[in-house]
């Protein structure tokens, strides 16, 4: 039982490492993107702050240190270094920098550019709306824990883990299903973090609450350039409450923790392309350093968002130009490494291939455990495309429960919303190439179809790896 001064404890723990890590992250933001404001801001500074929360986990649990008493130290000396020693930066004035030489649509550059109250006051009722919907379940996991399998199976088991060894750097066995040991895990850090404040899972079933209306701020984000805030909510927070995402509330699935770390990301680049650049023609480098660490959180969050993540990369580089492109790749990616890097880093220290569950690669023979992905059969989404009788027989009716009736308007539109993207302008293309690279990831994934041949009883809940590209 958790008595009074435990819990007390375990709040004020988890009150210093918030004030710690945003105070660190406000000073680097102002100091990287000294433009943003408003909403743009705030989400910037978030995607700083949980990599201020990730890194001294990751750096100390390499060590078998990761405990209450040297965490707390860990965060407050980087949070409270940082305000101290980051110059302030004075806002800038002046026009706006674009991603290339084409600019988008009616972009909003400053304060005389932001969305109408009306727009806002309609977001918010949406958000809250979603938020509503949301709320049930994490109601019912904190009456009665989570019950999920994948909570059970493999993120709570990885946060406990990291909590009672100390250790992020070993391999955590659990079972041998789909080699998941090897997993990337930045989302079970959160969980491993309030563990360390209440010595139980406590606050676990709240996370993705949290999460949830993150991904609601940066889909504003996303709208807000083009003045279309309100629109980008209700349209997105449609996608997040469908069916396909009911088992996020409540759970310690990562889903919902990789989308919002996706939006943020495209939010970023759509954001960035609006501040004071116009005479180098490129993504500003703190806005590319913000975008690469929120993709790299992302792809540090979940395997299926290495595509999307990386096609980020790729896209930033393409769209700036001809004389800026290695160097506007080289600080993407080194930010993405920042954010993901660490977990494939650790399973190329255990078994020589930062993919395991790859071994062949082309002419390529990596080295990787004897063993296939076991439990389920896998296949893919693609592997069936043309098998009438699975349509018929799995994936109608997955779609159906999925995305319910409308799902034929819901995925037609938002593939041809992504598409559309790649013909605007350069920074549109980015957001449609990384909306399309989730559809790829989804339709070639081994587990979005998993089961006996010609039955494929996972692909209703995988179409969680399909919500991505619904949302952007």
């Amino acid at each position: 039982m958790l008595g009074p001064g435990d819990y007390l404890l375990g709040v004020a723990a988890l009150a210093l490492l918030v004030l710690a890590s945003w105070l660190g992250a406000t000073a680097a933001r102002t100091r990287l993107v000294p433009e943003f404001e408003g909403v743009a801001a705030h989400l910037a500074t978030s995607v700083v702050a949980l990599a201020l929360l990730i890194w001294p986990a990751e750096l100390l649990g390499t060590f078998g240190w990761f405990a209450p008493v040297p965490y707390l130290a860990a965060v407050a000396a980087v949070g409270v270094g940082l305000w101290r020693l980051l110059p302030r930066v004075a806002r800038g004035k002046g026009g706006r920098g674009q991603l290339g030489p084409q600019a988008p649509p009616s972009p909003a550059s400053g304060p005389a550019d932001r969305s109408s109250p009306i727009s806002a006051l309609a977001a918010a009722l949406i958000g809250l709306i979603a938020v509503l919907l949301f709320i049930p379940g994490v109601r019912d996991s904190l009456s009665t824990g989570m019950t999920g399998f994948d909570s059970t199976w493999y993120h709570g088991p990885f946060a406990a883990g990291f909590h009672q060894s100390g250790n992020t750097w070993d391999l955590h066995f659990i079972a041998p299903q789909f080699l998941a040991w090897f997993y990337p895990a930045n989302a079970e850090i959160f969980h491993a973090v309030g563990m360390l404040a209440f010595d139980r899972d406590l606050i676990s079933p709240l996370l993705n609450l949290g999460w949830f209306v993150g991904a609601l701020f940066a889909l504003w984000c996303i709208g807000r350039p083009f003045r279309v805030g309100g629109h980008s909510v209700l349209l997105g927070a449609l996608i997040l409450s469908a069916p396909l995402l009911s088992d996020q509330a409540g759970e310690a699935r990562n889903d919902i923790v990789a989308i919002f770390f996706l939006l943020a990301a495209v939010a970023m680049v759509l954001n960035g392309a609006t501040i004071d650049s116009v005479a180098a023609r490129r993504l500003p480098d703190g806005a590319l350093i913000v975008a690469g660490l929120a993709a790299g959180l992302a792809a540090g969050t979940k395997l299926n968002y290495l595509l999307p993540s990386a096609t980020l990369l790729v896209g930033i580089a393409v769209a700036a130009p001809a004389g800026g492109r290695r160097r506007a790749f080289g600080i993407g990616a080194l930010a993405a490494i920042a954010g993901g890097g660490y977990w494939y880093l650790r399973n190329l220290f255990h078994t020589g291939n930062p993919l395991p569950w790859f071994t062949d690669v082309g002419p390529l023979s990596l080295p990787g455990p004897d063993q296939t992905l076991g439990g389920r059969e896998g296949h893919s989404v693609f592997g069936y495309l043309t098998d009438g009788s699975i349509w018929s027989d799995w994936f109608l009716p997955g779609l159906h429960h999925g995305l319910w009736l409308i799902w034929p308007l819901l995925l037609g539109a938002a593939v041809l919303g992504l598409v559309l993207c790649l013909g605007a302008n350069r920074v549109l293309a980015v957001a449609g190439a990384v909306g399309l690279a989730a559809l790829v990831a989804w339709l070639v994934s081994p587990t979005a179809a998993s089961g006996p041949e010609g039955m494929p009883r996972g692909f209703e809940s995988g179409l969680r790896y399909l919500a991505p590209a619904l949302v952007l």
